[in-house]
């Protein structure tokens, strides 16, 4: 979770095999700082073996990921404009990281693989597409927030199609990438 530090807002994990707790992390068990800095790192998400989150690290959100198997860090997304509302997913082998940027004038769902150097366009339209959410329990699906219409409306993928949800229409989209 993010927590604020008296300065900025840092990542913070509870490592229950620490605590010997159950139930939650409680206010007084140790706390793992995966952040310690002078800038705001906020809206962290954990899947598999990976935490992702948007860090004000430079003058825009950039996102970072920590390993929770070799406790490390790294800057992952290092563009122009901000990318922020990271989340994470498991396909094929591979981690990928969905976020909303807006280096291409308007924002956009982008995503790129763990490892990969490639960053992909799932949006490019004319309109501003924000806050990306993954569902991954049984059947991959992926929505977001559009302004095609003048308002906030869901927008997506699952099981190969593509679905506006303000209609409840589906139309036949192959995949993803």
């Amino acid at each position: 979770w993010e927590q604020f530090d008296g300065n900025d807002f840092e990542i913070v994990l509870c490592d229950f095999s620490l605590n010997n707790a159950t139930g939650g992390c409680q206010e007084h068990d140790q706390k793992i700082k995966i952040t310690n800095n002078s800038i705001d790192d906020k809206n962290p998400v954990i899947f598999g073996r990976y935490m992702v989150w948007e860090s004000g690290r430079n003058p825009d959100f950039n996102i970072e990921y920590y390993d929770l198997e070799l406790n490390q860090s790294t800057l992952f997304i290092n563009n122009t404009g901000n990318q922020q509302k990271p989340q994470i997913s498991y396909e094929n082998g591979d981690y990928i990281i969905v976020y909303e940027s807006n280096e291409f004038n308007n924002d956009d769902i982008l995503y790129k693989k763990i490892g990969d150097n490639t960053v992909y366009q799932l949006t490019n339209g004319l309109f501003d597409e924000w806050n990306p959410v993954i569902n991954n329990v049984g059947e991959k699906s992926i929505f977001w927030l559009s302004s095609k219409f003048g308002y906030a409306h869901a927008e997506g993928f699952s099981q190969g199609r593509f679905i506006d949800a303000s209609f409840s229409q589906t139309f036949k989209q192959d995949h993803l990438a």
